[in-house]
């Protein structure tokens, strides 16, 4: 249980730099690092939760579909100021 409770606490701090990164400071390479890191862990933390509980595991599900699709938006952002 510790274990996913470290994941939880990592996950959290991942999204609460993702924010400031991306709008604030207008850095969309290193915003596209974080919240790639964040979408990995997540991924594991929803494996780690799910075997404990799979409905814990099922209920991440939406925030990991969301953390995806602002994935996609920062990375594409990155490709289209390249342009």
């Amino acid at each position: 249980m510790q274990h996913g409770a470290t994941l939880y606490t990592i996950q959290l701090a991942l999204n609460l730099m993702w924010t400031p990164l991306y709008f604030g400071l207008g850095r969309p390479i290193p915003a596209s690092v974080d919240i790639l890191a964040l979408g990995g862990t997540l991924a594991y933390l929803i494996n780690i939760w799910g075997q404990v509980d799979p409905v814990c595991g099922w209920l991440l599900a939406p925030y990991l579909g969301w953390v995806s699709f602002a994935t996609y938006l920062c990375v594409s952002s990155i490709i289209i100021r390249r342009a």
